[in-house]
């Protein structure tokens, strides 16, 4: 059984209930499991992030004043610049599910869910990430993210509590077309436009969309970046 749960066809930025409420070009979508399953966090591609609640089925804009620019700041005098994927943020300090991570153009942005202030994480090398497009996004439990760069068909960590980076895999070179793939150690490894991307903690691996290819991709991850119980 398919149902509606909000939207119509038409594309829009409405707030409401149901198919009172209009979205455009939805892109990444998680859910608040911690706090029940009845709230979804999505990236809108007009400039917000919405909150749906599947049980009443109301839409409300937490952040973003659909301008395409990205800014620091509070609720609607905020904005966020086209949002690809979102993930919640994850430490041993951090309260679960309080606070999302989203790539947003040449940007990633945190949002602290209660306050709905958004700010810009900031990079070591503020030229860098500009240069990466980053894409798909999850987050380590050590409070690294993971990110996807579309530019440079690699995969990087992100620590945005010191602005740090490392290249992950892949040779951080741009792809051209019919760049054949390669399989092996990881910064040898290429990928082709590479995409959303998921970390499994009980494998200890990831799983990543490899969008020029055509294929779903593993990547082994070092013991390191998981937690000991």
């Amino acid at each position: 059984m398919v149902s509606l749960v909000a939207g119509d066809e038409q594309a829009g930025q409405c707030d409401g209930i149901g198919s009172d409420a209009r979205f455009e070009l939805v892109n990444g979508i998680v859910c608040a499991s911690a706090r029940g399953s009845d709230r979804l966090f999505i990236a809108d591609q007009n400039h917000s992030i919405r909150v749906v609640d599947t049980k009443t089925r109301s839409v409300t804009t937490i952040v973003g004043d659909h301008t395409r620019q990205t800014r620091a700041g509070v609720g609607r005098n905020c904005s966020i610049s086209a949002p690809e994927r979102l993930t919640f943020g994850r430490s041993p300090t951090l309260k679960p599910e309080s606070v999302l991570y989203i790539t947003a153009e040449e940007v990633i942005v945190r949002v602290d869910i209660e306050t709905a202030q958004l700010t810009i994480c900031q990079w070591k090398d503020e030229t860098i990430c500009n240069k990466l497009y980053p894409n798909g996004i999850d987050c380590l439990p050590t409070g690294q993210l993971i990110v996807s760069s579309d530019e440079k068909c690699s995969l990087y960590i992100f620590d945005p509590a010191t602005g740090d980076h490392q290249l992950l895999a892949g040779d951080g070179q741009h792809s051209d077309v019919g760049t054949l793939r390669v399989d092996g150690p990881a910064k040898t490894a290429r990928f082709y436009r590479p995409s959303d991307l998921v970390v499994v903690d009980s494998e200890r691996c990831l799983y990543v969309i490899d969008r020029g290819h055509n294929l779903l991709r593993h990547v082994t991850l070092p013991a390191s970046f998981f937690l000991q119980n």
